[in-house]
């Protein structure tokens, strides 16, 4: 059972040989030893993102909901989680610990998940419901392998223009961060074509430094009343909207609507947005962990309080989902061995308490649930 202190399993680096990886690699993946329990492994991070840290809320949920179910099955296996520590884990080693698993489960950022990624192809068995960094999984080297609860790029960014068309917006600003993730996203915005009456009058090059002042003024000179971010990157969010909020009782004041996507729904850029005065929406990916329409959120905001963690998180909320993808497989009788895991998430929706999720077979992007947000001038998101 899941105690208090987080029980990690802290693994020493050092080199392992050629023939020590042979030897993971060649592990039996057939069906699961008759009676042994389900192993499932996860690289717990050092993430600091969330009340208690990403990574350890993301341990802490997938841990609870595997000894919920250890603990009210009957006649099926029982699931044992392996936690190995990022810092400490080389490709070999997480190679040879993460035989003869199921599946990897919930990575975090995108080192420690390419790692896994890697491992999970060469042992081939699914990686299940990467969280962050994940944008790094969505090349096609990792489809089959990686599945993560993502939607498209191009359905994020979809559902992200229809919400400002059905707003009357005309004007849009785009804020493009200066990375791969922001470019990523910049690609697949030239390809779409844009509703009806909306227009794209500017784009600018972002980053924590910005010159805030001078791209204020150009998007002005533009007739921008909104804008879309392409970032994940909190400083630089951050950095924006205190700038426009510094602003906001000036004559000077300047506060178009904001739009972002699923990688800025966090605490940490919540509490800086709140209550900026233009309006500030998202696009995410699942429903909100603060909701009570939908089964799975309520079991969720249950459990996640019932281990410590009372200021609810999307990313607890994922870790939550992830593992209930997992266990439903396991109960259903879907998951005797990894193949037959991929093949069972594949073929069809899975229901988790109101919410659906596909997989979608031979893509390394979910058709997974899109919804919008609107932030309060508390904090708090509202659906």
């Amino acid at each position: 059972m899941y105690k208090s202190a987080l029980p990690r399993v802290r693994t020493q680096a050092r080199a392992w040989s050629s023939l020590a990886l042979a030897l993971a690699l060649a592990a039996p993946l057939g069906a699961m030893a008759q009676g042994a329990p389900i192993k499932v492994t996860l690289v717990a991070s050092a993430d600091e993102e969330g009340q208690n840290g990403l990574g350890d809320e993301v341990q802490i949920m997938t841990q609870a909901v595997i000894d919920e179910y250890n603990d009210t099955q009957t006649g099926g296996p029982t699931i044992e989680l392996q936690v190995l520590d990022s810092q400490g884990v080389s490709e070999a080693k997480l190679a040879q610990e993460a035989a003869g698993s199921l599946a990897l489960i919930s990575c975090v950022n995108e080192k420690p998940c390419l790692l896994q990624a890697k491992v999970a192809k060469a042992l081939n068995i699914p990686l299940l419901g990467p969280m962050t960094g994940d944008m790094a999984l969505r090349d096609k080297a990792w489809a089959g392998t990686v599945l993560p609860v993502r939607p498209s790029n191009a359905d994020a960014l979809k559902n992200a223009l229809r919400a400002l068309s059905t707003m009357r917006v005309k004007k849009l600003g785009v804020l493009v961060q200066g990375d791969a993730y922001g470019q990523d996203l910049d690609a697949v915005l030239g390809t779409l074509k844009l509703p009806e009456g909306l227009e794209i009058a500017a784009k600018e090059t972002i980053d924590s430094k910005s010159a805030w002042p001078a791209l204020t003024q150009r998007l002005q000179g533009a007739g921008v009343t909104a804008v879309l971010l392409l970032s994940d990157h909190v400083p630089t969010a951050n950095a924006l909207v205190s700038y426009w909020n510094s602003r906001r009782k000036t004559a000077a004041a300047y506060t178009p609507t904001m739009m972002h996507l699923d990688g800025l729904a966090v605490p940490e850029y919540a509490e800086k947005a709140a209550g900026y005065p233009g309006g500030s929406m998202f696009v995410t990916i699942v429903p909100s962990p603060w909701g009570g329409r939908r089964q799975a959120q309520r079991d969720y905001q249950a459990l996640a309080q019932s281990k410590g963690i009372y200021r609810a998180s999307y990313g607890s909320f994922e870790a939550f989902l992830n593992a209930l993808v997992l266990v439903n497989a396991v109960r259903n009788g879907k998951a005797t061995t990894p193949a037959k895991l991929a093949q069972y998430l594949h073929s069809s929706p899975v229901s988790l308490g109101g919410l659906s999720l596909r997989y979608v077979g031979g893509k390394n992007d979910t058709t997974g649930f899109l919804d919008l947000s609107v932030l309060g001038v508390d904090g708090s998101f509202r659906h």
